[in-house]
């Protein structure tokens, strides 16, 4: 799509959500067009951003990735939650160029499980 092109899709909000972008976009001296598009690009960029999280903790505590490349175009595709996706990722990555296993002379359990608390993997979905 060029830059000039512009894409319209009809978007209907609830009463409360829409005065609360209308809120922001003026606090933040946007559009509410503009506010809505930002809004969803920050979300977009931010789970990637907890993908990488996620693969680095993963590798300070001694988790070698193979593939680590082909993640982020699989995640840009998936709906899923880091902590959904690289889950199934550890089980069916390999068919993706992907896999997950330990460096046993760095590997650290403790570690390892702290990390990924941290960044939400203990809780229960």
């Amino acid at each position: 799509m060029a830059v000039n092109e512009r894409s319209t899709y009809p978007l209907r909000l609830i009463v409360e959500l829409k005065r609360e972008v209308e809120r922001k976009a003026k606090a933040n001296g946007r559009s509410i067009n503009s506010e809505i598009c930002l809004l969803i690009q920050e979300s977009l960029n931010m789970s990637n951003t907890e993908i990488q999280q996620t693969l680095d903790a993963m590798q300070e505590s001694g988790m070698v990735i193979v593939g680590r490349e082909h993640i982020e175009g699989l995640a840009a595709k998936d709906a899923r939650k880091p902590t959904e996706l690289i889950p199934a990722l550890m089980s069916i990555g390999r068919i993706h160029g992907i896999d997950f296993y330990q460096d046993q002379a760095k590997f650290n359990s403790f570690e390892f499980a702290r990390k990924l608390g941290e960044l939400g993997f203990d809780q229960d979905r």
